[in-house]
């Protein structure tokens, strides 16, 4: 979701965010794609925090690390083919 365009310090962006992820950060003449593609990344990252509590109760807090690490990997130099990593299930 953007929030529309903002100003600070004479410079314009655009904040995009999606669900409880850290919003994005554009560049009025930014790459609007990239910045929604890394706000989804951001909430993918924000809806898995949970797993990442020591005394969660879950038998798969590697396979969790390996995907929050992959997302955090992510390559968003070519947004049109974009190929998001596999939640554990």
């Amino acid at each position: 979701m953007a929030d529309g365009n903002n100003t600070l310090g004479g410079d314009t962006f655009t904040l995009f965010s999606v669900g409880k992820g850290n919003p994005v950060k554009v560049p009025q003449d930014g790459d609007i794609l990239t910045g929604q593609l890394k706000a989804e990344r951001n909430a993918k990252l924000a809806e898995t925090d949970i797993y990442m509590i020591e005394d969660y109760p879950t038998t798969k807090k590697t396979e969790w690390k390996a995907y929050r690490k992959a997302l955090r990997d992510m390559d968003f130099s070519d947004p049109d083919n974009i190929t998001w990593p596999t939640k554990p299930e």
